[in-house]
């Protein structure tokens, strides 16, 4: 949508809600447990499902080089399910040390990112600066890789989140860093005649820039085109020791073929801090997870407050309004990753912090908040992790199938003998 750039101040006060309740009769369980050896080790992304219930995934480190997989893991017609890692990341021209979520395509191709590896010439933090690949089955099972584009720098840097595609083939996504002030990029890919792909950067973000910087999210499309994301500095630069504390952001195609942005909110920490991405209701309403601000205390490192969950509506004249959905203090959870939504507006997600407190600020849980009458939120939780074999401390969001089985990722616990620090993380399942 064409509309002027706007600033959106959360209500401070969260909508009236019910306490949390007992985690409600849902079975928890874990379906794979990482040993840190070529199988993989630190999950730290959402899981995608193919049309078979086969579940796909990266981790950070572990493989054979011990820089990160791609794996799948497929149910068997007992329940149980086998892991098969797809590739093996080195850190090389290849990419390394995967973040972010898998997308397919409609041939069942899988793409991703890496936060490292690739252009050795780039200057390295930990080895390169990310690519963006593609995985391709081949007819004996296994899979190939191929790099879609090397980051440089003025391209972008270390991108973090997982690609989208558009409904012409073309892919798009973010970096941290980079750009034209090294705060940043929104970026496109498109496939030439000879099956190579061109990259072209949409934006650049500035740096101490009230536009945002270091986008962090995956992408998501509205129906008429507009990108939206979030980024993990910048906006209100009078917050967050004058480094600001994230934005929403849109980007909106332009007839020249530019496109426009604008700040649909800027946190200011009371509001919520370092946003991790947003997605679409049924309605059109944006909902995301700010893992820090709001109230409580949970790390406190940069920013108190165990963060929330928010709620961002078109209004009138192309404005937005915003309203706080949760504000957590780590009791029940903290620290939210992003959230799904489902199509009775339902959100899920996990927070990796407060919920038991066997683990340093908590083992993390999963929760639900489920509209209620009156316009208030009641929060149910659905599992508090206990640390130990079961997991602890989810890094990533949550993914639904068609039959309302939720699946997810710790990125610690499991295989306590794992050469990890805590166990080298879990997927898991929970069963409505």
């Amino acid at each position: 949508m064409n509309c002027k750039a706007v600033v959106v101040l959360l209500t401070l006060a969260a909508l009236a809600m019910t306490s949390a309740v007992p985690a409600q009769a849902s079975q928890y369980k874990v379906i794979y447990a990482f040993h840190g050896g070529t199988d993989g080790e630190i999950p730290e992304a959402e899981l995608i499902s193919d049309s078979s219930g086969n579940l796909y995934g990266t981790t950070e480190f572990g493989g054979s080089a011990k820089s990160g997989t791609v794996f799948k893991l497929t149910r068997g017609s007992g329940g149980d399910w086998t892991e098969t890692v797809l590739f093996h990341f080195s850190n090389g021209s290849e990419g390394g040390q995967p973040v972010a979520s898998l997308t397919f395509d409609a041939a069942g191709n899988v793409y991703g990112t890496t936060s490292a590896g690739g252009d050795s010439t780039c200057i390295p933090l930990h080895g390169a600066c990310g690519v963006v690949f593609e995985l391709t089955p081949n007819s004996d099972g296994s899979w190939s890789e191929t790099v879609l584009h090397s980051f440089t720098g003025p391209d972008g840097l270390y991108p973090q989140a997982g690609v989208t595609f558009d409904g012409s083939g073309n892919l798009y996504g973010t970096t941290v860093s980079g750009g034209a002030q090294a705060a940043g990029t929104v970026y496109k890919l498109s496939q030439n005649g000879d099956g190579t792909w061109s990259e072209a950067v949409l934006h650049s973000f500035g740096k101490n820039s009230s536009g945002g910087a270091g986008a962090n999210s995956k992408l998501v499309f509205d129906s008429a085109g507009n990108l939206y994301g979030t980024t993990s500095s910048g906006g209100n630069m009078s917050a967050c020791n004058g480094s600001g504390c994230g934005t929403v952001f849109e980007l909106t195609p332009q007839s020249d073929g530019t496109w426009s942005s604008q700040v649909l909110h800027r946190f200011n920490g009371t509001s919520g801090g370092f946003p991790v991405g947003v997605v679409f209701d049924s309605a059109g309403n944006l909902f995301g997870a700010a893992p820090s601000g709001g109230v409580g205390n949970c790390y406190g490192l940069v920013l108190t407050g165990c963060g929330v969950v928010y709620e961002l509506t078109p209004a009138l004249g192309g404005s937005w309004q915003g309203k706080q959905v949760r504000a957590f203090s780590g009791t029940h959870a903290g620290s939210p990753n992003p959230v799904i939504v489902d199509s009775a507006g339902n959100v899920y997600g996990t927070g990796r912090s407060g919920g038991s407190q066997a683990c340093s600020f908590g083992c993390g849980a999963i929760y639900k908040l489920a509209p209620a009458s009156g316009g208030g939120w009641t929060l149910t939780g659905l599992y508090e992790f206990p640390g130990g074999t079961n997991g602890n401390w989810p890094y990533a969001g949550l993914t639904m199938d068609s039959a309302g089985n939720i699946y997810g990722t710790t990125g610690s616990g499991g295989d306590l003998s794992c050469e990890s620090f805590g166990g080298c993380g879990v997927v898991f399942q929970i069963i409505p």
